[in-house]
């Protein structure tokens, strides 16, 4: 697992250009329209490979289409967190983001659904916070592999603006679905990973076993065509 503890701050000076706590720079237009198509916190918090890859074809990114709460779409908020999946070339970006404090902190699930596409390559987890003035991020989800999606399970940190993410490349044509599923009791991690994917699941992703299934939320999920 990886933790970093960065002062969050900008420099007044930088005015064409930013610099993100992970030292990637790039023009303030560009970080603008990052930050507007997923979030400040993912933006500050990719490495230098994963801007790239993302940057590369963020002006046909696909992103927040706002749904009511009985519709899917590509963005889902219930008020006390909000889901967003975002499409940028191949790459797919699933993003979970607590809009107010959460009182249970156990281990929460974030996960896709693959269907007439696939994963190509491996996803990559990370959950950022912020806490004394300071951006944190970790990279320590157990991630879980299936034919059909992929998931990974986190224990959610103590902090703010607690924001969930998994990235990936997909292959095909096709339709992807994504959920967050935040535990509403004390869960191990083994008993979070009691999960398979499967249309008709929490968020049409994840078949919790059915002793877990009543301690997590039922949050609706989100789709993205690709």
């Amino acid at each position: 697992s990886i933790m970093c503890i960065i002062p969050f701050g900008v420099n007044a000076e930088e005015i064409t250009s930013h610099t993100t706590i992970r030292g990637v720079t790039m023009d303030k237009a560009l970080y603008d329209k990052m930050c507007d198509t997923y979030s400040v916190n993912y933006v500050e918090t990719l490495s230098q490979e994963e801007f790239n890859n993302l940057s590369a074809n963020i002006d046909t990114a696909v992103k927040k289409t706002y749904s009511e709460p009985t519709t899917r779409g590509s963005y889902f908020s219930s008020g006390v967190k909000s889901i967003n999946i975002v499409k940028s070339g191949d790459y797919v970006t699933l993003f979970a983001s607590w809009l107010q404090t959460p009182n249970i902190r156990s281990f929460d699930v974030i996960a896709v659904r693959f269907s007439g596409c696939s994963l190509n390559g491996s996803i990559a987890f990370k959950q950022t916070y912020s806490s004394s003035g300071n951006l944190y991020y970790v990279t320590n989800g157990t991630n879980q592999y299936f034919n059909n999606g992929a998931g990974s399970s986190a224990l959610l940190q103590y902090g703010s603006d607690n924001e969930y993410s998994v990235t990936f490349k997909v292959s095909g044509s096709g339709t992807v679905y994504g959920t967050y599923q935040h535990a509403v009791t004390t869960v191990s991690q083994s008993d979070s990973l009691n999960y398979a994917i499967g249309a008709g699941g929490y968020g049409n992703v994840i078949l919790f076993g059915n002793s877990i299934a009543l301690k997590y939320d039922q949050m609706p999920g989100v789709d993205i065509s690709v």
